[in-house]
């Protein structure tokens, strides 16, 4: 259609006595539509306005029901095993509950409050005092005082013993001569040429490295002799000493003794001509 015949039709609506009120009558129906849209909105906007003020509610508010509205955030924690978030829970009193390997522990069961947590320290510090004490105080068995015990240790029971002291405080110190001994061979033969093979084991501790030898013997010859051989490690022996036994008028046998520093191994020969019958040595441990 060309311009032309555009413009005879906009001439006709308009010169149309029915134009100007239909187009009146359909403004007003969009205007109302949109009236309707506008009061439907801010009903909605006043009922979201109301809801908002119902559910934030005052600080002292603690208490909020199943299913009732309300600003709130949920604390959950991860359930690492399983792949789930879930709810922390509390008691009635909205205190948390917790669970250490099955065992619940709430803040019932741990109700230290600070006034029993300062009478137990008290209680402590009243303890602790009546432990205090002169040094001039005499302190019964089962006594409850703070003490030190002395001890020394028994190294042939490796174990440790209280040190003793008398009445007075005076500490008990023994001096014995009870020192170990005992026989290393018993009336036999000496044999010409050899060395017995009875060991006197002194032990491996460093205490004892004094000996005292003593004992008699039978004797063909008044001029013979026994040796004494010593070893580190009780397989290659060293002559050390020449004992020469000497008569005794009271029981006519040769009686001998002999003190020396050795190592830890002992053995007996005779290097003479003829045997030494009856032989007997004893020791003591000197320190």
């Amino acid at each position: 259609m060309s311009s032309r015949n555009f413009n005879r039709v906009n001439t006709f609506l308009s010169n149309s006595p029915d134009y100007g009120a239909k187009i009146n009558a359909d403004q007003l129906e969009e205007d109302k539509k949109a009236n309707i849209k506008l009061d439907t909105l801010g009903t909605k906007l006043d009922s979201l306005f109301n809801q908002q003020d119902g559910v934030l509610g005052a600080i002292n508010n603690t208490t909020i029901g199943d299913a009732q509205l309300g600003h709130r955030s949920f604390v959950y924690a991860h359930d690492v095993t399983n792949g789930k978030a879930r709810a922390l829970k509390c008691d009635t009193s909205g205190r948390l509950e917790c669970s250490v390997d099955a065992l619940e522990i709430t803040a019932d069961t741990i109700n230290l409050s600070t006034d029993e947590l300062e009478a137990k320290i008290q209680a402590t510090n009243d303890k602790l005092d009546s432990f205090a004490g002169a040094g001039n105080n005499n302190i019964g068995e089962g006594s409850s005082k703070l003490q030190v015990f002395n001890y020394g240790r028994d190294s042939d029971a490796g174990n440790f013993k209280p040190i003793k002291i008398d009445g007075t405080g005076q500490q008990h110190v023994v001096l014995s001569n009870d020192f170990p001994s005992g026989s290393v061979l018993s009336n036999v033969v000496l044999s010409t040429g050899a060395v017995n093979t009875t060991t006197l084991d002194l032990g491996a501790s460093h205490n004892y490295r004094k000996v005292f030898f003593f004992g008699k013997c039978a004797m063909g010859n008044a001029s013979d002799n026994f040796t004494i051989n010593v070893s580190n490690d009780n397989t290659n022996y060293f002559r050390v000493s020449i004992i020469r036994p000497t008569l005794n008028s009271i029981d006519s046998a040769f009686h001998f003794g002999h003190k020396m520093m050795t190592p830890r191994y002992i053995r007996f020969g005779n290097e003479c001509g003829t045997n030494l019958t009856a032989f007997t040595i004893n020791f003591v441990k000197l320190k």
